[in-house]
């Protein structure tokens, strides 16, 4: 199947199109600034059930921040961010035994509530406020 597309022109290169479209690499500074919460999106984040959907919450909102697309992702793929979530808002036994548990892909919320809550939390910042 790949043959079939050798003779088309190649725009950009993969590191290009990973850029454009793969998960946000944060440094430090790019942590802080994504993910440093309003009260508002801390209590949304504190009101799921689950800290998995937790942590699942913030960093869809804040990949979505960054790059305005939702990502499907293991967790040890986003490992620095998720322990740099953990050390700011949910400060728990060793981040290690947290991410082991949680080491494959995070079960996707497929409750209304979850998904409402973080469309209505980009809404708001999108379009300011009310």
């Amino acid at each position: 199947m790949a043959q079939q597309y050798q003779d088309r022109i190649k725009l950009l290169e993969d590191q290009e199109i990973d850029e454009l479209y793969g998960l946000p690499r944060f440094d430090h500074d790019e942590q802080s600034y994504y993910f440093s919460l309003t009260q508002e999106e801390q209590d949304i984040a504190n009101s799921h059930r689950t800290q998995e959907n937790r942590v699942l919450f913030i960093l869809q909102v804040d990949y979505f921040k960054a790059k305005t697309m939702f990502f499907s992702f293991e967790f040890n793929e986003v490992r620095n961010d998720v322990r740099h979530i953990l050390r700011q808002y949910y400060p728990c036994p060793p981040i290690s035994a947290w991410l082991s548990q949680f080491s494959g892909k995070p079960s996707m919320p497929s409750n209304r509530r979850f998904w409402r809550c973080t469309a209505i939390v980009l809404a708001t910042q999108q379009s300011g406020p009310a």
